[in-house]
Order: C-alpha cells, then sequence, then structure tokens
C-alpha cells in the first residue's frame, strides 16, 4: 500500500512539473491566460501529490480547498 501511495504521488508530482513547465513556455510566448491555468494546476497537482502520501485524495478543486479548512 505504502510504495503505491509513493508511486501515486511521485505520478502527480511529475504532472505538475510538467504544467509548470508548459506555464513558463507560455509566460515566455505572452500566453498569460494559458500560463496562469497551467500554473494553478501545477499547484493542483502537486497539492495532490502531497494529500496522497496522507491518504487523501480529492479530484475536485473544492475538495482540497475544504481538506485544509
Amino acid at each position: 500500500m505504502e510504495n503505491r501511495l509513493r508511486d501515486l504521488s511521485k505520478y502527480r508530482i511529475e504532472k505538475a512539473k510538467d504544467d509548470l513547465e508548459t506555464s513558463e513556455i507560455m509566460l515566455e510566448n505572452n500566453k498569460y491566460s494559458q500560463s496562469i491555468n497551467r500554473s494553478y494546476y501545477a499547484m493542483f497537482h502537486a497539492v495532490r501529490s502531497l494529500l496522497a502520501l496522507d491518504k487523501f485524495d480529492s479530484h475536485k478543486h473544492s475538495g482540497l480547498i475544504s481538506h485544509f479548512n
């Protein structure tokens, strides 16, 4: 179980890194709205990565936010 959670966390952090890289490319090309979108999703996937290790998950943004409230 722990290995599965680590693998899931690793997958999600890689997804976050990919979104952040895409965001940087968009920013360099003056695509501000798209850059913000990819930055937001990078944070979303990074948080999901960390919470996977805490055995919590939500596919909804509101679920992640409410977890911290």
